[in-house]
């Protein structure tokens, strides 16, 4: 991998992380770093390879990049500070929707319904999932996840 010097831990996350999940064949890997200034290296190494550099998205995702045209990506990286909240909540959300397949299912219904309500709004579609998120990661009692 060319980020790999840069990289500490790698994980599967997004719909297409959780077994029995409804899921566009998108793939979302979230990218641990240490330091910011690994963190700008890969930016430029990914630039490089040809993924497009949708910015930093905060706490709501990174510093994300994508692979492909919009009608047909292959991938979203999101790139965030090991060790920080936000990686934790990524984790704990997959693992929650893995262990749980009643929240997995609740999940998918409301992904089902907010995508035919938001066709065509990817802002206000991901605005949407939010409560459901944070609700779900509310309910995770410290050491569950």
């Amino acid at each position: 991998m060319i980020l790999g010097p840069w990289v500490s831990e790698i994980e599967h996350v997004g719909s297409t992380a959780v077994p029995g999940l409804p899921a566009k064949p998108i793939l979302d890997l979230a990218l641990a770093f240490d330091s910011a200034e690994n963190l700008t290296q890969a930016r430029r190494l990914l630039r490089a390879e040809g993924y497009t550099d949708r910015g930093d998205q905060g706490e709501e995702g990174g510093v994300v990049f994508v692979k492909g045209p919009a009608s047909t990506r292959t991938h979203h990286l999101h790139l965030v500070q090991a060790d920080s909240n936000q990686w934790r909540r990524y984790l704990t959300f997959r693992d929650t929707l893995r262990m749980d397949h009643v929240r997995r299912d609740e999940y998918a219904a409301l992904k089902k319904c907010l995508a035919s309500r938001y066709r065509r709004d990817r802002p206000a579609y991901q605005l949407a999932k939010s409560s459901f998120i944070q609700e779900t990661l509310g309910c995770v009692r410290p050491g569950d996840g």
